[in-house]
């Protein structure tokens, strides 16, 4: 009751209002009514502006004595509480005596002195050793490269292996392109390992694929640029005389070698004939050839031994239907409505591929000619020469779908295929050119023109050498 008593004196002696907030109350009231009306402002916003301040009264709800909790709101027996128990502190072990000290050994004083010295100099010498390298100072730190490796190992690995993949995509050469991939996954592998607790196997594990991926690529363009291959006395000679002077490896020639068919042609068999469609590719490796068409004899067309180191083009006649298998290809990997330039010697106009560009001089009617309707065009080209076998022939013949999947197989391959095709056009040219004024008309050529430059079901044709010059 007492503490009631006291809790009230002191709330009226708080909210005794003075001389200054009766006024003030008197002033607010009548104006924050006439806002109210006037502007409609809702009454929660200038609730309290009229009411005086008053202190907020201090009670305490309860008080600790030494012994017991008091709660004053509360009278009677049962407020009285038991103050709670403290922790006890574990009891500490056996009591045991200090051991007594020892008598120090007795020590000569010139032994002391030296090894006094020696110590004093050592940590003189390591002392000048860490100012020196950590910039001067007592009590510093000194610095070294392999503290500085175990911080930044990470962070150099990882820079690095951006740099290698960043070089990668630089490279036109394919080697040189997965090298460079494999340091830039090895060097993010590392990095991922190198990382504070977890690891982060996900990304780890895919770049590990990538790596192992690139490789096993590694692995074959090696083996099919350097790898040795056992090639037979004949196979070696087809090699150097037809393929290694165009960057083609015995590896790729072994592939494109097996990839084709060897044939053998009788004396006076009709290799291509005027008129028929081109679907593949043949190369002739051993015997004699003759190319005609409209009875003119074609020296560049036909294949010899000794035109290798006799003529400037070469044995140019030892390739036939390269040129159709070319523009095959060409057509397959361009459309055939691209505008292309085609030069007349006065101008230069646009056309199509579809309407092929007219050929000055003969140069290209005398290897092929381009179909003559739409349907013959899905088909090849039509040769307009025709070849005859002088003597027992040996060729190697490739279909265009064959040779297009052995020049797919491999970027290095196609390079070098597509190298010993252009060579043996050019060589065609030069050695037209060259014979174009000699070349004259003879009896063999014509009768070749006129026997086998019709279509017939038998290609195959045994007549000697002797009667065609008759």
């Amino acid at each position: 009751l007492k503490l009631d008593r006291k809790k009230n004196r002191i709330r009226e002696q708080t909210a005794a209002p003075t001389h200054q907030t009766t006024l003030a109350t008197m002033v607010l009231r009548p104006v924050a009514k006439m806002l109210r009306e006037i502007a409609r402002i809702p009454p929660p916003l200038l609730r309290g502006m009229h009411k005086p301040r008053r202190r907020r009264s201090i009670t305490c709800d309860s008080f600790t004595r030494a012994d017991t909790t008091v709660d004053p709101s509360r009278t009677g027996r049962g407020n009285v509480r038991n103050p709670p128990e403290l922790p006890r502190l574990p009891l500490s072990g056996p009591l045991l005596a200090p051991r007594p000290f020892r008598t120090p050994p007795n020590v000569d004083p010139v032994a002391h002195a030296i090894v006094t010295s020696d110590a004093l100099s050592s940590s003189a010498s390591s002392c000048h050793s860490s100012s020196s390298g950590g910039g001067g100072g007592g009590g510093r730190s000194s610095w070294s490269w392999p503290d500085w490796w175990k911080l930044n190992a990470p962070l150099v690995v990882m820079n690095f292996g951006s740099l290698c993949t960043l070089l990668a995509f630089t490279r036109s050469d394919v080697l040189e392109l997965r090298c460079c991939s494999v340091m830039g996954s090895s060097s993010f592998v590392v990095y991922t390992i190198l990382q504070p607790p977890p690891i982060r196997w996900g990304p780890a594990s895919w770049s590990v694929l990538f790596a192992s991926v690139n490789l096993y690529k590694i692995v074959q363009i090696l083996d099919e640029r350097r790898g040795n291959v056992d090639l037979s006395p004949r196979e070696r000679t087809i090699y150097h005389e037809h393929f290694k002077p165009h960057g083609v490896t015995p590896k790729q020639f072994e592939k494109v070698y097996d990839a084709g068919t060897t044939r053998i042609v009788r004396k006076g068999g009709v290799i291509t004939r005027e008129g028929e469609i081109i679907r593949s590719v043949k190369l002739i490796v051993r015997g004699n050839t003759r190319a005609s068409t409209l009875g003119r004899h074609l020296t560049a067309m036909g294949s010899r031994e000794g035109n290798r180191d006799a003529k400037r083009g070469g044995d140019s006649g030892a390739w036939i239907g390269e040129i159709a298998f070319l523009r095959s290809v060409d057509v397959v990997s361009f459309p055939r409505d691209m505008p292309v330039s085609i030069g007349d010697g006065r101008g230069v106009s646009q056309s199509t591929q579809s309407e092929p560009p007219p050929a000055r001089g003969g140069v290209e009617r005398s290897i092929v000619k381009p179909a003559i309707s739409n349907g013959d065009e899905k088909l090849g080209h039509r040769a307009v020469s025709t070849v005859v076998a002088v003597e027992d022939v040996e060729l190697i013949e490739w279909s265009f779908k064959d040779m297009e999947t052995v020049m797919k197989s491999s970027r290095d391959i196609q390079d070098s295929l597509t190298r010993a095709m252009t060579a043996a056009i050019v060589g065609k040219v030069v050695n037209l050119m060259t014979s174009r004024q000699s070349a004259m008309p003879k009896l063999s050529t014509w009768l070749d023109h006129w026997k086998h430059s019709r279509i017939v079901p038998n290609d195959d044709v045994d007549e000697s050498e002797d009667d065609y010059e008759e």
